[in-house]
């Protein structure tokens, strides 16, 4: 039983060691991101600035069909928790952010996420800045903090 745990004893200081770096960011972009559309909202007010109704769905699509006439397959978020309709065109890990005025129809404004600082947190957040290798170490880094806390626990 000693020798068992001595090995749980190593793998647990190794393995925290190894990714401790990785897991604070993660934990730490994490944690931002729950207030990214807050942070999103008090960085770009005038994405936001809605008036009273809502036109629905299909409106706000023709609006965007009308500016971008090349934008297919899009995924239309509702204004309820970002205030504005947010229709996503393009890459599927940053689309490319359209913002509509839900009582109007009218476009308030369209970006690229990668170049605000939410966008920013995300891909930090998700692959470290590196691809699909930065994505196998945050997922490494994942495992290896279930590993960590149940050596701790048992370790405890």
């Amino acid at each position: 039983m000693r020798h068992i745990r001595q090995v749980a004893l190593k793998i647990h200081l190794w393995l925290s060691l190894t990714f401790a770096a990785v897991i604070l960011v993660a934990c730490a972009t994490g944690a931002a991101l729950v207030y990214r559309h807050d942070i999103d909202r008090a960085l770009n007010p005038a994405l936001y600035q809605v008036t009273p109704g809502d036109v629905g769905w299909d409106a706000v699509w023709r609006s965007v069909q009308a500016q971008y006439p090349s934008a297919t397959g899009p995924l239309i978020r509702g204004p309820v928790d970002r205030r504005v309709y947010q229709v996503e065109i393009g890459d599927e890990l940053l689309p490319f952010t359209i913002h509509v005025d839900p009582g109007t129809g009218k476009i308030l404004g369209g970006r690229d996420p990668a170049r605000s600082l939410a966008g920013w947190l995300f891909v930090l957040h998700f692959n470290l800045f590196g691809g699909e290798v930065g994505h196998a170490v945050v997922g490494a880094a994942g495992l290896a903090l279930v590993i960590i806390t149940l050596t701790g626990a048992w370790l405890w």
